[in-house]
């Protein structure tokens, strides 16, 4: 007999809240999107309809039918034509053309794929029936039409014989078996065959991959309809990971809950629902019923704070966090983590003294905590211009953790401290200790500027130039953004200063070959086209040609056979791809994140990028930096196409139509967006700034009032409004300033920065010295990756090389015009 419906919540939160959350404990994995709409064993039509755009590198992901030649026999193919299909390993290489229609290239599959993208499954589903019954079994895409078929008929409701067909696939097909088998038992489902939907997913409980967590919202279907079939299969998902859909499963169980009057796990869902899903409408509810922190333990009080921290909620995360190291023991972990974690929070609200009250109190504890707090609180008080005090505390932290990354960090923070105060020969001591002491540490750059750069300000070029001719000599690559091929630009100039204008066009050329496109290189270019634009021309033709001829440049696309095999989710991954199913290919390539050999990032990051997942290919391909761009990007060259990677253009059509209507560069849109967010159109910052374009709710709102449109925060995560916004600012900017150097801080630090720049005495400085005098860091280091990234584009894209014009940036007093006098 049926059990009561009324007695499911227990049972439920017994076997499904120990499968998602691990009895009680945080779900494991990556955090996921914001989930608003259920996604369980319902259609994947909606997954050929991204709202990201085609990749840029080749430009077919969502090419219409006959963009390419198309395949246009269901005959078995001859000896030459299977010969030419592609084996696995050159999958990577062909990525570019993997367009959703090119697989299915046929006028039947074209048509087909159109209108299951559409909705109109059954017509789909006669047409891939009608080329998988006349293909050979040769032909690749036999399987796959079988495949979208059946996907089809299962969308349509169509469950009649559908499960068995799926079934049968699974064991022929073995890649896509899960696949076949979790939309067998949706059919199940449907039909109301429970006992068979239970039957399925019982067998295959532990092998279901990335659909686990549809697997068991399927479950909670069942169960919800046919408790005394479900039962065995809930209490086996024990054993299951977190699954995918953790946000949909906890809101229904709090359903049950809270129907069943269970207080404890009501409450205890709603903390899992803020501490994953903090960002949401349902983390957001789950907040505000827990109630103040009074209501709640101080183990609790830590478990939200983290989460509020980690979501940039300040506020609220201050309130738990104080609660949390009051309720703790002194000097417990617990409290000493509250303790850290509330200096840090004060810290990203610019609350310095409120902040050094509790690094302080935090110094008296071991572990991370004290970690935290000898270099956090040494930080505090450096940005507090309180010199002394931060040299004692990040003295401890390098002496305590002298081999963690932050070492030298708190090294160069000292030294600056000493040049601060005058004392400059302190200041060396400690510079030139870090490049003997962390050589290779993420700051040497830093510090070898820093010996440099004052002599240049100080105009003393005799001085200057021994030093730059040592650093160049001793130096290596320097590698951070701010610092390629810095000190040899600079030299450059020295010598210039110094009349030798032979070897400052020299150096200008080592430092356009060695560091591509960077800052520096865009500097050292236009300086050479100043002297000679027939020379700077050729220099560039010329490397493009060295390029091309050079046998040691690096083919890292195409990954080796032994790691392809070894990852049947990349496998999935393509076919997904070339079947047009973009999402399904993005949650198989998140299966195998951690995982790669030596080729296998970019492998990974092209896939990412073809199926429009353009911010997790390009965070892969940054990393990469190191190695692609040492190399010349020449057209046909192989390290041109990992440039394009981790340089992508998503939301092109809006890109492109703002740009147009405001009447400037769609790259720097992009390279804006690329330093902004990433590509990310669902971004949040520390400092409350949304969307694609990273802008704040009041200037957002601002700029929606003069384009007569309405805003609000989640309207900021559309792409097109965020463009569309973004762009109106940056083309007032650019008005105002001139220039994309000037105008790109003002769209980080504000026009009003810019402009009290300009007027101050810094303002008649060269523009590569005017940049260096930016006084904030993160402008400054703005100004330099927008327009290195706008280089990377231009030449990329357009094969020009970008120019800047080095005047002074100090606008030019426009005399009022003189009024003509009334006659009488």
């Amino acid at each position: 007999m049926p059990m009561p419906m009324r007695l499911l919540p227990c049972l439920l939160y017994c076997a499904v809240f120990a499968a998602a959350s691990g009895c009680g404990e945080p779900p494991d994995g990556p955090t996921e999107q914001p989930v608003t709409q259920r996604d369980s064993a319902s259609s994947m039509q909606d997954e050929t309809a991204d709202a990201s755009p085609p990749a840029p590198t080749g430009g077919a992901v969502d090419a219409p039918p006959g963009a390419r030649q198309p395949i246009t026999h269901s005959r078995a193919p001859t000896a030459k034509e299977r010969a030419a299909w592609p084996p696995a390993t050159d999958a990577v290489k062909r990525l570019p053309q993997l367009a959703p229609f090119e697989y299915f290239g046929t006028p039947t599959l074209a048509r087909a794929a159109r209108r299951f993208q559409s909705g109109a499954n059954l017509q789909a589903a006669l047409d891939f029936e009608a080329f998988a019954a006349g293909a050979h079994d040769d032909d690749p895409r036999k399987l796959p039409a079988r495949f979208m078929a059946l996907l089809a008929r299962h969308d349509a409701g169509d469950c009649e014989d559908t499960s068995t067909n799926l079934s049968n696939l699974a064991a022929r097909w073995p890649l896509m078996a899960a696949y076949a088998r979790f939309f067998a038992a949706s059919c199940h489902l449907k039909a109301k065959r429970y006992d068979q939907a239970t039957r399925l997913l019982d067998q295959h409980a532990q092998r279901w991959g990335v659909l686990r967590g549809r697997a068991a919202l399927i479950a909670l279907d069942v169960a919800e309809a046919n408790a005394t079939s479900a039962l065995p299969l809930l209490r086996k998902l024990r054993v299951m990971d977190a699954p995918v859909n953790r946000m949909d499963i906890y809101n229904r169980m709090l359903g049950d809950a809270t129907a069943a009057k269970n207080h404890s796990r009501v409450k205890d869902i709603r903390m899992l629902l803020v501490e994953h899903f903090t960002d949401t409408r349902s983390g957001r509810r789950a907040l505000k019923a827990l109630g103040g922190a009074a209501k709640l333990t101080p183990g609790e009080s830590l478990r939200l704070g983290r989460a509020l921290f980690d979501h940039h909620f300040h506020r609220d995360a201050l309130k738990h966090l104080k609660a949390a190291a009051d309720g703790h023991p002194r000097f417990s972990e617990p409290r000493c983590e509250a303790l850290m974690m509330l200096g840090r929070t004060n810290d990203k609200m610019k609350r310095r003294g409120a902040a050094w009250r509790f690094h302080r109190r935090a110094l008296g504890c071991t572990g991370d905590a004290r970690y935290w707090a000898t270099f956090a609180g040494g930080k505090n008080r450096f940005k507090a211009r309180q010199y002394g005090e931060s040299r004692r505390v990040l003295r401890l932290h390098i002496d305590e953790f002298g081999d963690r990354t932050t070492a030298d960090d708190a090294a160069l923070m000292i030294a600056l401290g000493h040049r601060a105060e005058g004392d400059d020969a302190a200041a060396d001591r400690v510079l030139k200790t870090m490049l003997t002491r962390w050589p290779e540490g993420d700051k040497a750059d830093e510090a070898a500027w820093q010996l440099l750069w004052p002599h240049i300000k100080g105009g003393r070029w005799e001085v200057a130039e021994g030093v730059a001719a040592k650093l160049v000599e001793e130096m290596g690559r320097e590698s951070h953004f701010r610092a390629e091929g810095r000190v040899g630009y600079w030299y450059g100039r020295i010598l210039q200063k110094r009349g030798k204008a032979d070897e400052a066009n020299g150096q200008f050329q080592t430092v356009i070959a060695s560091y591509p496109f960077s800052w520096y290189a865009v500097l050292a270019y236009s300086r050479l086209h100043a002297h000679s634009s027939t020379r700077a021309k050729r220099f560039i033709e010329a490397q493009s040609d060295k390029a091309l001829a050079d046998p040691r440049a690096p083919d890292l696309l195409l990954a080796d056979k032994e790691w392809f095999d070894a990852h049947p989710a990349f496998r999935r991954a393509v076919e997904f791809l070339r079947m047009g199913l973009r999402r399904t290919a993005r949650r198989e390539l998140v299966a195998i994140a951690g995982s790669e050999g030596a080729a296998a990032p970019w492998a990974r990051a092209w896939v990412l990028d073809a199926a429009g997942s353009h911010t997790a290919a390009t965070v892969i391909a940054r990393r990469e930096e190191p190695v692609f761009g040492a190399w010349w990007p020449a057209p046909g060259s192989p390290a041109t196409p990992l440039w394009k990677l981790a340089h992508p253009r998503p939301f092109s059509k809006s890109v492109r139509k703002w740009a147009k209507v405001r009447k400037i560069d769609p790259h720097w849109l992009w390279s804006i967006m690329r330093e902004e967010s990433n590509f990310n159109a669902g971004a949040v910052s520390w400092a409350n700034a949304y969307g694609a374009m990273q802008i704040i709710l009041p200037t957002a709102k601002a700029l929606a009032r003069k384009e007569g449109i309405a805003v609000s925060r989640s309207a900021l995560f559309d792409p097109e409004i965020s463009v569309r916004l973004g762009s109106r600012y940056l083309a007032g900017l650019l008005a105002k300033f001139g220039r994309i150097p000037l105008a790109s801080p003002g769209y980080n630090a504000g026009g009003g920065a810019v402009n009290s720049w300009r007027k101050s005495p810094m303002g008649a400085l060269p523009l590569d010295a005017f940049v260096e005098h930016i006084p904030y860091d993160e402008a400054r280091g703005y100004a330099i990756r927008v327009t290195r990234s706008l280089a990377r584009y231009s030449w990329l894209y357009h094969g020009r090389a970008l120019r800047l014009d080095l005047s002074a940036p100090r606008p030019v007093k426009q005399k009022a015009p003189k009024q003509k006098r009334k006659s009488r």
